[in-house]
């Protein structure tokens, strides 16, 4: 199917969404109904105001890991967003691709294993005074090994905007979800899209990544949904 010129926005800006998000090791998910995932549902808000600046919505949750996951195993969020009340999985003979969508964010980052070492530094003038302090260095070894990082901030862009879509650049494209159908205008040349969710990892820095091993358990994720203007 070729890429459409322009899209236009497919829900209204002013109608209030559902977004619900699990948290599981699968890449494809069986029934949301299941019971399997029931917990793995970690975020399950309802009529978030996508046209209220003000809407901010949290939740901090514990995850806990498998030894797959503890073992370099990979770890996504699985991000549902509908109109509201309109049917989320796939599944459900009510669901209707055109008032529901879904993205997927991967949580384990793979990055190259960092060795902890202890310094002392000095305190004031006097040589005799010192504290330790622990840094993270490279590991010599290349070894790399999976990261995560505790928070999920997801950006919801209040955009009635037509876009361009053949000339965004990928960076912005990726975050530009088209209507599943691929219909088109009467023109044929463009499209429609979802409201634009994104998960905003500006604030996960490397120094607050957690690595996975045998000795974490469990960690826990926060999760934080806000409003921006732009993508």
């Amino acid at each position: 199917m070729s890429i459409p010129e322009k899209v236009f926005p497919l829900w209204p800006t002013e109608e209030p969404v559902d977004i619900s998000i699990y948290v599981s090791e699968l890449l494809a998910l069986p029934p949301l109904s299941s019971e399997q995932m029931a917990s793995s549902l970690v975020f399950n808000e309802r009529n978030f105001q996508a046209d209220d600046w003000s809407e901010h919505r949290s939740v901090t949750f514990d995850v806990p890991l498998s030894r797959h996951v503890q073992n370099n195993g990979t770890l996504f969020a699985h991000i549902y967003v509908s109109r509201s009340g309109s049917a989320m999985d796939p599944t459900d003979p009510d669901y209707d691709a055109s008032k529901a969508f879904r993205i997927i964010s991967l949580l384990t980052k793979y990055l190259p294993k960092k060795k902890i070492v202890k310094t002392k530094k000095l305190i004031g003038g006097d040589h005799h005074e010192s504290e330790e302090e622990e840094i993270a260095l490279p590991d010599s070894s290349g070894l790399v090994v999976s990261y995560f990082h505790p928070n999920l901030t997801l950006d919801i862009v209040n955009n009635a905007d037509v876009i361009g879509f053949n000339a965004l650049p990928p960076p912005l494209r990726r975050h530009v979800v088209l209507e599943a159908t691929g219909a088109r205008d009467s023109t044929g040349k463009n499209g429609w899209y979802y409201p634009i969710v994104f998960v905003n990892e500006f604030w996960q820095l490397k120094d607050h990544m957690i690595e996975l091993n045998s000795t974490v358990k469990y960690v826990s994720l926060f999760h934080l949904l806000s409003n921006r203007t732009n993508p």
